[in-house]
């Protein structure tokens, strides 16, 4: 038979991840770039 495992509750996992702005911000206008980079993240 399969054994059960204890009764264990899961940690909360925090990742930090890097965003390449520039990928994605590539061919667009200079006023819009501030307001697209607040979108993507």
């Amino acid at each position: 038979m399969v054994e059960k495992t204890k009764g264990r509750k899961e940690e909360v996992v925090s990742r930090e991840y890097t965003i390449n702005l520039h990928k994605r911000l590539h061919s667009c206008t200079f006023k819009k770039k501030a307001p697209n980079a607040i979108k993507e993240i």
